[in-house]
């Protein structure tokens, strides 16, 4: 399952939803995966309204925006078990403080933000920098991965 903010098929995704259907997809996950970029909309997105939606066995995986998810309702929906846990590479505030309670709780694991980390990254990269430059330099064809300012990402 996925959402997008303009749902559209995508290879080995059953079903995506629009923003405005995120929840089935937290009524229904045993495992939900936040990659949401930060933007004003996105903000806090994630709060008390979505982990009351999870079961109460499933898994909260952050390795989006840290300040896409109500950290403090996140922890509340830990402390009381409400959901199963949580496995986060980023905090609503980076490096996560000495005296987050996430640093107690037996029901998560900490990453120091580096989920991003491929051994093929470099290369990748490199691969949409040479072909974006081509693009420039010959003012033919797209840019690809090219980011929207009116987005925000």
């Amino acid at each position: 399952l996925g959402v997008q903010k303009s749902p559209r098929p995508i290879k080995y995704v059953d079903r995506v939803y629009g923003i405005e259907e995120m929840d089935k997809v937290f009524r229904e996950s045993d495992y939900i995966i936040n990659l949401l970029p930060l933007t004003a909309e996105t903000r806090k997105r994630i709060d008390k309204h979505y982990f009351g939606s999870m079961k109460k066995t499933a898994c909260f995986i952050n390795i989006g925006r840290g300040p896409t998810v109500n950290q403090t309702d996140l922890v509340d929906a830990l402390k009381s078990n409400r959901i199963g846990g949580l496995i986060a590479d980023v905090y609503e505030e980076e490096p996560l403080p000495d005296d987050s309670p996430l640093w107690k709780l037996e029901n998560v694991i900490l990453t120091p933000h580096i989920a991003g980390v491929s051994p093929n990254y470099l290369e990748r990269a490199m691969e949409v920098i040479r072909h974006n430059l081509n693009v420039y330099a010959s003012q033919s064809g797209e840019m690809i991965n090219v980011i929207d300012c009116s987005s925000g990402y």
